[in-house]
């Protein structure tokens, strides 16, 4: 599957060098630039530090169907973020989501490799809720985000 991944990614100039990425096994994708960035859900005061780090991400494609999402200040409990693609024609779908300690984060995109330079398109939702009881009386928060971004990506 991924040698159809760089295959595609070959016919639009971005790999310079296929056999390196088809001797690793595995294709790394970096934001390039950030075309779109909206915020669906969470506190406006949220909005730099995530615009941050869609501008700091990057993804690695494996060779079984897998990728890791990585990217500047998070939770190292909840990231690298591990999830599954498929290939199908110039389009790779790809989904990942992880939970630790209350909180939870999900990623869902697609690429669209048909034009000279790739574009992403991605959901990310983040969110955490807590609770106690003190003196049986419940205590509860919830927190959540969530954004929709278009970028083009590049080859690391």
């Amino acid at each position: 599957m991924i040698r159809r991944l760089i295959l595609i990614i070959a016919a639009v100039t971005l790999i310079s060098t296929v056999p390196a990425a088809a001797e690793t096994g595995t294709v790394r994708l970096r934001t390039q630039q950030i075309l779109r960035f909206e915020q669906l859900a969470g506190q406006t005061s949220w909005q730099t530090s995530a615009y941050n780090r869609v501008a700091n991400a990057y993804w690695v494609f494996y060779s079984n169907g897998t990728f890791a999402f990585n990217t500047t200040n998070v939770r190292t409990d909840l990231y690298p973020l591990y999830g599954k693609y498929q290939v199908n024609g110039n389009t790779v779908a790809f989904s990942a989501h992880n939970s630790a300690g209350g909180a939870f984060t999900e990623m869902i995109g697609r690429i669209d490799f048909g034009a000279r330079t790739p574009v992403m398109k991605l959901n990310w939702a983040s969110g955490a809720g807590y609770g106690a009881v003190v003196n049986n009386q419940r205590f509860g928060a919830t927190a959540s985000s969530h954004y929709a971004v278009t970028l083009t990506v590049a080859q690391v």
